[in-house]
């Protein structure tokens, strides 16, 4: 199984939701700037950025077993800067 990217993750939670960028911002607390990076593939969000964009949208985080053809954790998120 391969991993979606990000950035076609948040587009399409945008999408699915009706949210606009500027709402999601709001509701996690982060910058529209850094939400539209993410979107658009610029930066990948770091694990608390990506857990307050995730609640934002009503869901939450899982830690399953990981598959050993999936691609490391750091090397599919960024680190916070």
């Amino acid at each position: 199984m391969k991993l979606m990217p990000f950035a076609a993750w948040l587009r399409g939670q945008l999408k699915e939701t009706g949210m606009t960028q500027g709402q999601l911002a709001d509701l996690a607390d982060m910058q529209v700037a850094q939400i539209s990076r993410y979107a658009c593939g610029g930066s990948e969000p770091c694990l608390s950025n990506l857990c307050k964009i995730v609640n934002a949208f009503g869901l939450e985080l899982q830690a399953v077993k990981k598959d050993p053809e999936y691609l490391k954790a750091s090397d599919y998120l960024g680190g916070c800067k």
